[in-house]
């Protein structure tokens, strides 16, 4: 577990929610801090979803409690929380084809209230969150036609115009390409940088060393490990939560790579046998 003593931005303490008959999650907590950036590592259906509920206020739970800088976060009202805690989406498609500004400008509700004209600081703030992201001359494009990529530095840009010192993002990194990707990686360490706090949810282990200052493992519910990647990234955590035998190996760049075993024999069972070992 982590020794670091700060008090938490964010905390959910021994949280518990239901669907029903079935338990999802079963007494998780975990906690973000100023300036850094923790990832949330479990399986599919592991409850990685129905956490961030929870910590947003979107769901309340049936068992322990969410604060926000050390108070109840139903102490807060809706707007407090929108100006507290910034969501980015796995998955985001627009019903109407807005300008890639008028998504942007949506962080501003929290601030400006759903019918007022936005102001000249909302324009600045938006405009500023484009410029910060490197998508300003995508502006005045359509959503609907700009590329996945695009579109997920777009809500980025739309989390950072709302102005909160938390993001929780979903998967940001899924269906992203290589280039897009590392966009999306740097622009999640300068937000932490600035003191942000971050809590990004990845079901790809290597994303989680590549970026996270701490990694939190989710698994049937409960939280099985909080600390530095390397110490909680080890191929006995991902047996544990993917059933997949792996071998840990360093490249030379000093990023750890995993590579499954049944690979590993493939590969073996190709290679020609030594003209010794034909006897």
């Amino acid at each position: 577990m982590t020794t670091d003593r700060r008090p938490y931005r964010l905390e959910g303490r021994d949280l518990r929610f239901s669907h029903g008959a079935k338990a999802v999650l079963r007494g998780a907590s975990l906690g973000l801090r100023e300036g850094e950036v923790v990832a949330l590592l479990g399986a599919n259906g592991a409850g990685k979803s129905t956490l961030f509920r929870l910590l947003l206020g979107l769901s309340r739970p049936s068992g322990g409690e969410v604060l926000l800088d050390g108070s109840s976060l139903r102490a807060f009202t809706a707007r407090q929380v929108a100006q507290s805690l910034a969501y980015v989406p796995q998955n985001h498609s627009a019903p109407f084809p807005y300008r890639v500004s008028d998504i942007v400008m949506l962080g501003r509700l929290a601030h400006s209230g759903l019918f007022r004209a936005p102001s000249q600081s909302d324009r600045e703030n938006v405009e500023r969150a484009l410029a910060q992201l490197e998508i300003a001359h995508l502006a005045e494009r359509r959503y609907t036609e700009v590329s996945g990529g695009e579109r997920q530095l777009a809500l980025i840009a739309r989390a950072l115009a709302q102005g909160a010192p938390t993001l929780i993002m979903d998967e940001p990194l899924r269906g992203l390409d290589f280039g897009y990707e590392q966009r999306v990686l740097l622009h999640m360490r300068e937000l932490a940088r600035t003191g942000r706090a971050i809590l990004v949810s990845t079901h790809n282990p290597e994303h989680a060393l590549s970026f996270a200052d701490r990694v939190v493992v989710l698994c049937e519910g409960r939280i099985t490990a909080d600390g530095p990647p390397r110490a909680v990234v080890t191929s006995e955590t991902l047996r544990g939560l993917y059933g997949v035998e792996v071998v840990a190996v360093d490249d030379l760049s000093g990023a750890r790579r995993f590579i499954p075993c049944a690979a590993l024999r493939r590969e073996s069972d190709q290679l020609p046998s030594s003209p010794l070992s034909r006897g």
